[in-house]
């Protein structure tokens, strides 16, 4: 009986970095998501949105909205922690979209001044 070929090393495909431990602190979009799509996170976003399933931006306002984001309070890409649950708050769509937007300017911002 023929056995199949094991699979060929390509070297213009870079390998994969399969641990799901502490990310560095400059974290390319492979390695968020390969941490959005672990077990871990996937657990603390539902545990964590089980607890507390309305907007936390709009309850702040004075409004009672659904929630249907966990989103890092401090982001993970300015040294937020990644499964605390003190850095988690549920946002609605457009609550999210909001400090997401604000968030980019500021990047973007910081690195036109930086070049």
């Amino acid at each position: 009986m023929a056995e199949f070929p094991k699979t060929k090393h390509r070297p213009w495909i870079p390998k994969k970095d399969r641990s799901q431990g502490h990310l560095a602190k400059s974290r390319s979009s492979e390695d968020m998501v390969l941490f959005y799509h672990s077990k871990r996170w996937k657990s603390l976003r539902n545990y964590y949105f089980s607890m507390n399933p309305l907007c936390e931006e709009c309850d702040r306002s004075g409004y009672i909205t659904s929630g249907q984001e966990v989103d890092h309070i401090k982001p993970m890409r300015l040294g937020g922690a990644s499964l605390s649950i003190n850095n988690l708050q549920t946002l609605c769509k457009s609550c999210h979209a909001r400090k997401s937007g604000r968030e980019s300017r500021i990047r973007t911002t910081k690195y036109n001044n930086i070049v």
